[in-house]
């Protein structure tokens, strides 16, 4: 109730005129020009009323009114500086032509700098006069240009310091702003009511609201509205467009609407409370840009409102707050919004009583929810959303989302037992002749849908576009997803295809329909009927048919069919892994498939004996290793060189430790000791079972001969020699340091 008592208040106050016109100024001393169409200057009027207007010191003081009398026109000439008393005007009832140059402006502005003027008051209704003003400058005045039923031409020029108005248009005034600067003002930059404004390549800034209007037409190009101190312009019942227009740092709104019609394109908008406020109006925004709002960037109530290439980013609260309005937001990127510095987050949109569009926009990073709503309904198009804070989507009161081809993350939030949300999938379909590959004509699909529904598409060229499969979700039970829809497509003259959509499917399918034909044959030569099978199965035969097999496909005792790959014509020679299969007896079954129509099947009854598990293939069974406590997945347990299965087997009489890398402990690992790796012990291998091959009393890792015994003494004197000279050397090296020990009290 609150906003909408503001709403009401704000349309009433933006229908009320902000002061009276001031009509041609009266003065007790002044100047007119004699009303005969003639060309007069400063200097005529200096000579016409030397009370009123008085040349001195480089300039025109004007003491009393200027009135150019209609169809009078007064020429303001480059280098012209006119100073008005506090209490003067400049009326003209004619025209106005002020034309200065880059660098030789015409001044107009008080006489005491600290005071004020009149003003210029144009009341000219005849539309082949248009007043001009170029390159000039206009200091002060209650109103620096106020404009009634007249036409007005501004270039390059500059107005400031004045109370109320830079330039005021009323009673179907005219006016053209081209480059022209407006700052440090009371009120308005511009004010209009019944009034056009074209205005290009100009700035308005440091005024209350650079642009006001009422029942106005307005045209902006290239123009900057910033750092006003409450609002960049407020639109009231007008007509408005807007190219390659700034608003930024206007604290209220940037662009504050009231039953009008706006459309902007390639805009820039930031710092605002609101980017942007609509009431009840019409806006079209295109190609624009919204930034770092405190508030909403985009708040709307009533009304309607087309958004295409919108970027918002940077909302302290939601990027759309919709109230009662319609809405298409298309091509758009929306990122960080909703997520104020302290307090409840915000979501990306959030609407009430409103339904609308969002398609091909990304949302990212955002506080609540992408889509929050009570009593509205929006459909999702072909969209990206990614990043919410707690919500993909938050629905009260009766609201609905249809959610096509799009992506979301994030959980749903249901705040009645009557909103819905409802995902939908589209798939194109395209048949082709498997021959030709060409398109084949005149396709039916009949699609059987989750539920038991069944819909029926067509194709008369060869094409099925847009075939939906939809899922609704009404209650807080969870995630949704998409069920599987299975359907035959088919043609006349072409045997039918079945097809399959699911939530993973392509969205672009393509099927090869086969022309008819008889079915294929298949013949099994092996296994044959009773065989035992073991570890491998082999599988042989012949495909006989009018297109190639494009597998051969094969099942145990009834379960699920396992394609082999092959593809031809005649014999074929496959094989398949029974690691996977039970031992025992079993019903095998056989089919071959050319791409439309399988063969028969052939059924052999085998019976499967599996080699037992070994997973690091060492020769040892996976079982036995658990039992030996050796390693199932390294067929080396000990790292020693020899595979677990040589040093267990007791076949030829030599089996060494596989958790003991030197099993007879005479410092050489079994490897070593069986160079070839056979499990027996060789001519010139030493026994890894013995730690003395040899028998000459050295340990075959440190004899230099461990084959060779009668080399024993010379190798043991070898030994001790060795071993003595060693230890006299370190029984010098004691008696060295005990030395210097001495020495060193």
């Amino acid at each position: 109730m609150l906003k909408m008592a503001l709403v009401m208040l704000i349309s009433v106050l933006a229908a009320l005129p902000v002061y009276f016109s001031p009509g041609e100024a009266i003065s007790p001393v002044g100047v007119m020009t004699p009303g005969d169409g003639g060309n007069y200057t400063m200097d005529d009027l200096a000579t016409l009323a030397p009370d009123a207007v008085e040349k001195t010191g480089g300039y025109y003081l004007v003491k009393g009114n200027i009135t150019v009398t209609f169809p009078d026109t007064l020429s303001l000439r480059p280098g012209d500086v006119l100073k008005f008393d506090s209490s003067a005007h400049l009326n003209v009832r004619g025209r106005l032509l002020a034309l200065g140059e880059e660098g030789d402006e015409i001044y107009l502005m008080p006489f005491n700098p600290l005071l004020s003027w009149g003003g210029m008051y144009i009341y000219s209704p005849n539309p082949q006069y248009t007043s001009v003003l170029k390159h000039t400058v206009i200091i002060g005045g209650d109103v620096s240009i106020f404009c009634e039923s007249s036409r007005l031409t501004v270039t390059d020029s500059e107005i400031s310091d004045f109370q109320r108005s830079g330039v005021e248009g009323r009673e179907g005034s005219n006016i053209t702003l081209l480059g022209t600067q407006i700052h440090d003002g009371g009120y308005y930059g511009v004010y209009l009511e019944d009034s056009a404004l074209q205005m290009e390549g100009s700035t308005i800034t440091n005024t209350s609201t650079g642009i006001k209007t009422a029942r106005a037409s307005l045209e902006l190009k290239r123009c900057t509205l910033e750092r006003n101190r409450n609002t960049g312009a407020y639109l009231f019942t007008t007509t408005a467009s807007m190219q390659d227009t700034r608003f930024t740092e206007n604290p209220s709104y940037n662009l504050l609407l009231s039953r009008s019609e706006v459309e902007l394109e390639g805009c820039f908008m930031n710092s605002s409370i609101y980017n942007i406020y609509s009431l009840y109006s019409e806006l079209i925004a295109r190609n624009s840009t919204l930034r770092d709002t405190l508030k909403d960037a985009v708040h709307s109530i009533g009304g309607s409102l087309l958004v295409e290439g919108l970027v918002v980013k940077g909302a302290v609260q939601s990027a759309f707050d919709l109230n009662a309005t319609e809405f298409v937001v298309r091509l758009c990127t929306i990122e960080n919004v909703g997520h104020p510095p302290s307090g409840y987050p915000f979501s990306a949109f959030y609407m009430t009583v409103s339904r609308g569009e969002v398609s091909y926009t990304t949302i990212r990073d955002v506080g609540f929810a992408y889509l929050e709503m009570v009593r509205s309904s929006v459909q999702c198009w072909i969209s990206r959303m990614e990043g919410a804070g707690r919500f993909s989507f938050a629905l009260d009161l009766n609201s609905s989302v249809i959610v096509v081809e799009s992506e979301t993350s994030g959980p749903l939030l249901f705040r009645d037992s009557k909103s819905s949300v409802t995902y939908s999938r589209m798939y194109n379909i395209t048949a082709v002749d498997s021959d030709t590959g060409q398109r084949v004509e005149n396709l039916t699909l009949d699609l059987f849908l989750p539920g038991g529904e069944v819909r029926s598409f067509f194709g008369p060229e060869g094409e099925i576009r847009q075939v939906t499969l939809n899922i609704t979700v009404e209650s807080i039970s969870g995630t949704a997803h998409l069920g599987d829809a299975r359907g035959v497509l088919s043609s006349p003259g072409y045997i039918p295809a079945s097809l399959t959509l699911e939530e993973g499917s392509p969205r672009e399918i393509t099927v090869e329909l086969f022309r008819e034909h008889p079915p294929p044959s298949l013949v099994v030569w092996e296994p044959g009927e009773g065989e035992v099978v073991t570890g491998t199965l082999t599988l042989r035969g012949e495909y006989q048919g009018a297109y190639p097999a494009r597998s051969v496909e094969i099942r145990f005792d009834g379960g699920e069919w396992i394609p082999l790959k092959w593809s031809g014509n005649g014999s074929f020679n496959l094989t398949y892994n029974l690691s996977a299969v039970i031992p025992g007896p079993h019903r095998l079954e056989v089919r071959a498939y050319d791409g439309s129509l399988y063969t028969g099947v052939a059924v052999i009854n085998i019976t499967v004996m599996v080699m037992p598990l070994d997973s690091d293939g060492d020769g040892l069974p996976d079982y036995r290793e658990e039992e030996l406590g050796t390693s199932p997945f390294n067929p080396d347990t000990d790292d020693d060189g020899l595979p677990d299965g040589i040093e267990v087997d007791t076949s030829d009489g030599v089996a060494t430790d596989p958790t003991n890398p030197d099993t007879d402990g005479d410092f050489l690992l079994d490897g070593m000791e069986d160079i070839n790796r056979n499990g027996r012990v060789d001519k010139g291998e030493t026994d890894p079972l013995d730690p003395d091959t040899d028998g000459d009393g050295i340990p075959d890792g440190k004899d230099p001969s461990p084959l060779e015994p009668e080399k024993k003494r010379s190798n043991v004197d070898f030994i001790l020699w060795t071993e003595a000279l060693l230890l006299a050397v370190l029984i010098v090296a004691l008696l060295l340091v005990v030395i210097k020990r001495w020495r060193g009290r």
